[in-house]
């Protein structure tokens, strides 16, 4: 795997994936997480042909992604009951 890293000229290029390149994507991945993100990685594998048999091989690293998944069918209604009958309950209680 390789991660881009800029240059001096600020062009692009693939070197090794070091430990501390994989510290700073798992410290990223877990920031995201906890941030209610689903999190996918991207990467790559440059090819002249179509290969065969296992791909998830040298593949270079492109960066992470963080998606807010949309809430299930229901949940947003549900949300609104629970909240109108605790509201209820309030004044129940009194």
């Amino acid at each position: 795997m390789g991660i881009p890293v800029r240059s001096d000229t600020n062009l692009p290029y693939i070197t090794s994936l070091q430990q501390n390149h994989i510290e700073k994507i798992k410290k990223s991945n877990d920031n995201m997480a906890n941030n209610a993100l689903r999190v996918l990685a991207v990467a790559y594998l440059d090819v002249n042909s179509l290969p065969t048999g296992n791909v998830e091989h040298d593949l270079v690293f492109t960066g992470l992604i963080g998606m807010i998944d949309p809430p299930r069918d229901g949940v947003r209604r549900s949300s609104c009951n629970m909240q109108a009958s605790r509201h209820k309950n309030s004044y129940d209680n009194r």
